[in-house]
């Protein structure tokens, strides 16, 4: 075992042979798998003035039990999202 210096970039490289290895064992066959008999997720889209968002992510931290959040950069942009556990 070693230390890994960033999560990131290790996660990548393990992903980067999972998929190579699934690409060659699913070859001309179905990659994904549904479940069945589940219900689906309800879906609500949003959108929210500035001041309720500030409200509603001051909810969100005082209520979390867990928060992560992941910074995700591009040559054209930089945006952050925030997990919360509630």
């Amino acid at each position: 075992a070693t230390r890994i210096d960033c999560p990131v970039r290790a996660a990548g490289y393990l992903l980067k042979y999972i998929t190579k290895e699934l690409a060659v064992v699913t070859f001309n066959r179905k990659r994904y798998w549904a479940s069945r008999n589940l219900d689906k997720p309800a879906v609500t889209d949003s959108l929210l003035s500035h001041y309720a968002l500030e409200e509603l992510k001051s909810v969100l931290e005082e209520n979390a039990s867990w928060r992560k959040e992941a910074k995700i950069k591009n040559s054209d942009y930089t945006n952050t999202v925030t997990y919360y556990q509630l």
